[in-house]
C-alpha cells in the first residue's frame, strides 16, 4: 500500500515515493521506496516488499548478465532486457511453489512430475504457478542520449513503455486521475511538474495506505551519461504546499443554477430509448 510517481518534463523525471510501511499488524512512515539499478537507474516499488526486493535483484543480475556479453543497454533493448528478468524471476517464484510443495525443483516437476503424482495432483500445482503473480510493481527510470524512458512492471508480469508519467501503489487511481485532469506531458516546464506530483500526492493520500510524507526527486542525465540527481529540500516542499493550497481543490460555495428552470420534468416514456443495432 503506497504511492510512487514518476513524471518527465523536459529531459527531466520527477521522482515522488511515500513512505509507508505496513504489515499484518502495523504500518508506519520508514519504508524507503526508492531502489536502483547499476547503482544508476532509479526504480520505485510497491507492494510486498520483499518481493520487490528479489525482483530489483533480478534486474540488476541481468543487467550485469548484459553488460557480461557486451550487449548494449539503449532506449532499442532495454525493455527486452527488463522483461527477460521479469521471466526469469517468475520462473523463481514457481521454484519456490513447487520446493515448499513437494521439495523439488520446478524443472524437475516439469519433467518427471506426471511420473509420480496423480493427474488432478499435477494439475493443482500446475494451476497454482499458472495464478501466481510477481506480488510487486515496479516503476524504472532510464535515460539513454539525454533522453527518459519510464517504464512499468505490474505485478501479472507485463512490462511497458509509460508516456509522460505513470503512477503505482494503492494511490494510483487518485494520483492517475489528477495527472490527466492537469494534462501533464513531458513538455511542462519543471516548477509547473514539481507542483502537479505534489498535488497528485496529496489528493491520492485519500486513498488506503497512502503515507502522509512524500518525497520528491528530480532526475537527468548529463552530456557525458553520468545520471545526476537532486532532492527537494523542507524548503521546497513547504512552497509546494503553499501553492496546493492555492490551487489545490477548494470547497464548493455559491453554485449558479437556477433549479426552477434548469431541471426539468418528464414523464418515463420520454427517455430516449437505445437504438436496435442493425
Amino acid at each position: 500500500m503506497t504511492l510512487c510517481i514518476a513524471a518527465e518534463c523536459r529531459g527531466h523525471v520527477i521522482v515522488g515515493s511515500d513512505f509507508r510501511g505496513e504489515d499484518d499488524y502495523t504500518s508506519a512512515e520508514n519504508q524507503n521506496k526508492l531502489e536502483w539499478i547499476e547503482d544508476t537507474w532509479p526504480v520505485l516499488i510497491a507492494g510486498t516488499v520483499s518481493r520487490a526486493h528479489d525482483l530489483v535483484a533480478a534486474l540488476n543480475r541481468e543487467f550485469a548478465e548484459a553488460r557480461k556479453k557486451s550487449i548494449a543497454i539503449d532506449d532499442k533493448n532495454v525493455q527486452v532486457i527488463l522483461r527477460r528478468a521479469v521471466r526469469k524471476q517468475k520462473y523463481q517464484l514457481a521454484d519456490e511453489i513447487v520446493s515448499r510443495e513437494l521439495g523439488i525443483q520446478y524443472a524437475v516437476f516439469l519433467k518427471n512430475g506426471k511420473g509420480f503424482l496423480s493427474e488432478k495432483s499435477f494439475e493443482e500445482i500446475e494451476g497454482e504457478v499458472r495464478k501466481v503473480d510477481l506480488g510487486c510493481e515496479l516503476i524504472v527510470v532510464f535515460f539513454h542520449d539525454r533522453r527518459s524512458y519510464i517504464y512499468r512492471i505490474s505485478s501479472d508480469l507485463s512490462v511497458g513503455r509509460a508516456d509522460n508519467f505513470c503512477c503505482i501503489g494503492s494511490g494510483e487511481t487518485l494520483a492517475n486521475s489528477d495527472l490527466s485532469y492537469r494534462e501533464h506531458d513531458a513538455d511542462q516546464i519543471l516548477r509547473t511538474s514539481l507542483y502537479r506530483v505534489f498535488e497528485a500526492h496529496q489528493l491520492a493520500k485519500r486513498a488506503p495506505g497512502v503515507g502522509e510524507n512524500f518525497a520528491i526527486s528530480v532526475f537527468s542525465q548529463e552530456k557525458g551519461g553520468q545520471v545526476v540527481w537532486k532532492r527537494l529540500n523542507d524548503s521546497g516542499l513547504a512552497a509546494l504546499d503553499r501553492n496546493f493550497t492555492r490551487f489545490g481543490p477548494k470547497k464548493i460555495r455559491g453554485v449558479r443554477l437556477d433549479i426552477n428552470s434548469d431541471l426539468e420534468e418528464f414523464e418515463r416514456t420520454d427517455i430516449p430509448k437505445t437504438p436496435k443495432a442493425t
